[in-house]
């Protein structure tokens, strides 16, 4: 998806002039194909299997969330072959021990987002229903400073829905309106749209921005500090800002690697979603060949923006 990996269509000066300068891994590869699993075998460098988030929808086995009784243990045992385990050092706190001030922008996801308000995990969308979530930043995870993205697309929850609503009334309003999603051009795509999410009220906007700000805070501190700066895209739904939309309709992209006999190759739970379509996004095959050029189209314009965003980071 970007220039520096590959793509001759792509719009990310700002990353493919970063990776001139940086340490590129030409053969990373994720512990587990799912964001919760994902991000915290990155922040441990554990696998799944030792970390203990092993899906979406589970929690980071910490102590501030994990009940250890006998259930816990009974649940541990059959899921990882142990008893769960409890407080695997993730590297915020590692680096917090060295003296590093640490801090969050934007998705962490090592707590469940759709989890009921009484189980207490600051990521909860539920629990984003308290107005006094506003003021809460943390600690969590080891970060001592968090601003927090819960959602994809044009959805709001946590510090950037809060930010949102007060400074784009008429953009939170439009959204909650839902009128433009009527018009999204392919009736089996509904997350293919125009967004009326204008890039200035945008969340990869909103990362940059915060990231910015704290980075500033932190110059005169005399003392290193730890920025995640985690962005929602690119990530379905399919929306990037209508400016940007509008703009990447009309660039090439490069034409996807489709390949009829696939599920073949897959293991057979993978291989029975692509052949019975019951995961929406592991049958592009099954969409028009125009709507999938439409979709490479938009995710090309959301990582566009993130290369901006990041780009104002890096100059900050």
């Amino acid at each position: 998806s970007l220039g520096c990996t590959g793509d001759p269509f792509a719009v990310t000066p700002n990353l493919d002039a970063f990776a001139r300068e940086a340490c590129n891994f030409h053969r990373h590869i994720a512990a587990n194909p799912i964001c919760s699993p994902s991000r915290a075998s990155l922040f441990s460098g554990r696998f799944p299997n030792a970390h203990g988030l092993w899906t979406n929808g589970v929690a980071q086995p910490r102590k501030e969330f994990t009940r250890h009784d006998a259930d816990s243990s009974r649940e541990g045992l059959k899921v990882y072959g142990t008893e769960t385990i409890g407080h695997v050092p993730l590297l915020p706190e590692a680096l917090a021990a060295c003296g590093y001030r640490t801090a969050s922008v934007g998705k962490i996801h090592l707590t469940p987002t759709q989890a009921p308000k009484e189980y207490g995990y600051p990521e909860s969308k539920a629990r984003w229903e308290d107005p006094q979530m506003a003021d809460w930043h943390g600690p969590y995870c080891g970060f001592e400073h968090v601003e927090m993205s819960l959602s994809h697309g044009e959805g709001t929850a946590g510090h950037y829905g809060v930010w949102r609503e007060r400074n784009f009334p008429d953009v939170a309003m439009r959204v909650r309106s839902g009128e433009h999603r009527k018009a999204a051009p392919f009736k089996d795509a509904g997350d293919v749209y125009a967004s009326v999410v204008p890039i200035e009220a945008h969340h990869s906007t909103w990362v940059a921005e915060r990231s910015c700000a704290y980075i500033e805070t932190q110059a005169e501190a005399g003392r290193p500090f730890f920025l995640f700066a985690g962005f929602p895209d690119p990530h379905h739904p399919y929306t990037p800002p209508a400016e940007l939309a509008a703009e990447f309709a009309q660039r090439e992209v490069l034409p996807p690697a489709l390949d009829e006999a696939e599920a073949a190759t897959k293991p057979e739970g993978f291989a029975r979603m692509l052949r019975e379509r019951t995961f929406a996004h592991a049958h592009a095959q099954h969409l028009p060949p125009e709507c999938i050029r439409l979709m490479r189209q938009y995710y090309a314009a959301m990582v566009h923006l993130v290369d901006r965003s990041v780009g104002r980071i890096l100059d900050t």
